[in-house]
C-alpha cells in the first residue's frame, strides 16, 4: 500500500527511476517488496522449482531497477545478482550463473568489502568457474574467511577441494586440506576433510 503505482508497471526505454519522486517511507516499501520476492525465489530454488525461482529473481531485479535508488545500492543490487545466479546454476546455466556471481562478488568488494558474503559469492562463483579461476576465486575466499574466523558448508568449499586437487602440486594440495577444514557440517565436512589429508599424503607416499 505504500509503494507508488508507477514502481509497480513496466517503464519505457530510458527510464532511469528519477522520474518517480519517492519519499523514505516509499523506497523502503520498494525495497521490503524487493527482498520478499528475491527471498520467495530462494525457496523455490531449493524446493526445485527453478523456473519459478528464475522468473522472481527477474521479476526482483527489474522492480528495483524501477525505482531510484534501489538498484543502485551496493547491497541490494549484490543480493539480486547472487539470488539470480543461484537460479541460473540450478538451471544448469552455468555460464550466465558465472557472470551474475561476479556481479554479485564485485557489488559486495563494494558495499560489504571483505565480508561472509562476499566470501560465500566467491565461493559459489568458483563452482561455476574453470579449474584455473576456481581456484583464484577460492583463495581470496579463503583469506576472508581466515580473517573472519569462519567457516562454510561442505557444499560450499568442494569446488575448492576440487581445483586444489586437480592441480596435482602439493602447495595446491596443501590449500585443498586447508580449505576442506572450513568446511562446518557433520560427515560430509569429515569425508571431505579426510579426502584432502589422502590428497596431500598420496605424493609422498603413493600406497596412500
Amino acid at each position: 500500500a505504500q509503494v507508488p503505482p508507477g514502481a509497480l508497471v513496466a517503464q519505457p526505454a530510458g527510464f532511469t527511476g528519477s522520474e518517480l519522486a519517492l519519499d523514505v517511507v516509499q523506497t523502503r516499501a520498494i525495497v521490503g517488496m524487493v527482498e520478499s520476492r528475491r527471498n520467495r525465489a530462494a525457496v523455490l530454488r531449493v524446493a526445485g522449482r527453478t523456473e519459478e525461482s528464475a522468473a522472481l529473481a527477474r521479476e526482483a531485479t527489474l522492480l528495483a531497477a524501477r525505482s531510484p535508488g534501489a538498484a543502485r545500492t551496493d547491497v541490494i543490487a549484490a543480493r539480486l545478482a547472487r539470488t539470480a545466479g543461484a537460479a541460473s546454476a540450478a538451471a544448469g546455466a552455468e555460464a550466465s550463473a558465472n557472470r551474475d556471481f561476479a556481479q554479485a562478488a564485485a557489488r559486495f568488494a563494494r558495499g560489504l568489502p571483505r565480508s561472509r558474503p562476499y566470501a560465500d559469492t566467491l565461493l559459489l562463483r568458483a563452482g561455476t568457474a574453470s579449474p584455473t579461476d576456481a581456484a583464484a576465486l577460492c583463495r581470496d575466499a579463503l583469506s576472508v574467511l581466515r580473517e573472519l574466523r569462519e567457516g562454510t558448508t561442505p557444499a560450499r568449499i568442494a569446488p575448492c577441494v576440487d581445483a586444489f586437487a586437480g592441480a596435482g602440486d602439493q602447495a595446491s594440495l596443501a590449500q585443498g586440506f586447508e580449505a576442506a577444514q572450513l568446511a562446518q557440517g557433520g560427515v560430509t565436512a569429515t569425508q571431505i576433510a579426510r579426502a584432502a589429508a589422502r590428497l596431500g599424503q598420496s605424493s609422498r607416499n603413493p600406497a596412500v
